[in-house]
C-alpha cells in the first residue's frame, strides 16, 4: 500500500476495503445542481508519482470517474544551526 487514509469528512455511513480499493457510502440525497463535498486526509508512505481513479456512483450504478495524480517529494533536509 502506498499510503493510508487518516480521515474522511463527513464520516461515511459505511466503509469497506477490497484488496487495495476503498469504498465509502455517504447515502447523501442531492437535488439537481446541488453538490456534496468530501475531504480525505491522506498520508504518503513513499516518494514518487501516484495516480488513480475516484468514482462517484449512484444507487442505480451511474457514475463519473475523476482521475487523480499527486507527487510526493523527499522531505527538505534541515540545515544544522551554526
Amino acid at each position: 500500500m502506498i499510503g493510508e487514509i487518516l480521515s474522511v469528512n463527513p464520516k461515511p455511513r459505511t466503509s469497506e476495503r477490497i484488496i487495495d480499493y476503498f469504498s465509502h457510502d455517504f447515502s447523501e440525497t442531492l437535488a439537481p445542481a446541488e453538490s456534496f463535498e468530501i475531504e480525505f486526509e491522506l498520508r504518503a508512505k513513499d516518494v514518487g508519482y501516484w495516480s488513480g481513479d475516484i468514482d462517484a456512483c449512484t444507487p442505480s450504478m451511474n457514475f463519473v470517474t475523476y482521475y487523480t495524480k499527486i507527487e510526493v517529494l523527499d522531505p527538505t533536509p534541515v540545515e544544522a544551526s551554526e
